[in-house]
């Protein structure tokens, strides 16, 4: 896919999982050439939540995995309900750090989530929603690390204007994860969550029905939007 960006450069979107506007990068923290600034920046985050709650481990990022939310023609940006216990997530209850940049989002989460119980825990009030925009962060940890949620919806036009130069309108969530016996070639190449599945480490240049795999794409400016956090409007925990 491509789009028209605010500075009116044409560039590819990297939509590795186009029809829900959605892409995704994952390595060790060490290969940016931001990684030690952004591990200082998930410390600060992780003592911020300590300071509100006592039962919030401590952890040490070895991973960062940035997801990019694009729109499209005829694409809602979003992410099913699921947790983070995937293979490349680790196994632990050390928190996933979660920092949101560009686009506001609205993001559900709920302890036990399944299709089944969905109306239940709907009337029961036991989802939450919260209103994530640039600058604020989430995190998963101790007793809430494998807690469900979901990216329901990208509000768009609502970029601050000091990344819309990196980011253009679309979102990037970009996580930190404390799980260093991962391997990052093993799940360098996946197939896409959906429906609620597990993702499928997969070889590079694997077909599906006879159809390559979309590819992950790197986009250069990421890092930058990573630097440009620092001086975002907010850090909420």
């Amino acid at each position: 896919d491509e789009q028209r960006g605010y500075d009116g450069i044409i560039r590819r979107v990297p939509n590795s999982k186009p029809g829900a506007g959605r892409a995704r990068v994952f390595d060790t923290i060490g290969a940016f050439s931001a990684g030690s600034r952004m591990a200082i920046l998930c410390t600060k985050l992780v003592f911020a939540a300590q300071s509100a709650s006592p039962v919030m481990p401590t952890m040490t990022p070895s991973h960062v995995m940035l997801v990019h939310y694009a729109h499209g023609t005829r694409v809602q940006p979003k992410i099913f309900w699921h947790k983070d216990d995937a293979p490349n997530d680790g196994r632990n209850d050390r928190p996933v750090v979660s920092v949101s940049l560009g686009e506001s989002c609205d993001f559900r989460l709920c302890h036990g989530w399944s299709f089944r119980r969905h109306r239940e825990l709907e009337a029961s009030g036991k989802m939450h929603t919260l209103r994530l925009e640039s600058g604020d962060a989430v995190l998963f940890g101790g007793p809430a690390r494998y807690m469900h949620h979901t990216v329901q919806c990208v509000h768009a036009g609502t970029c601050p204007a000091h990344l819309l130069p990196i980011l253009g309108h679309s979102r990037l969530n970009v996580t930190f994860r404390d799980a260093p016996d991962v391997d990052v070639e093993a799940h360098r190449h996946f197939r896409p969550p959906s429906a609620g599945k597990k993702p499928v480490p997969v070889p590079s240049g694997a077909a599906t029905n006879g159809r390559p795999r979309p590819q992950t794409v790197v986009h250069a400016n990421h890092q930058a939007a990573i630097i440009d956090f620092e001086s975002s409007k907010r850090a909420r925990i």
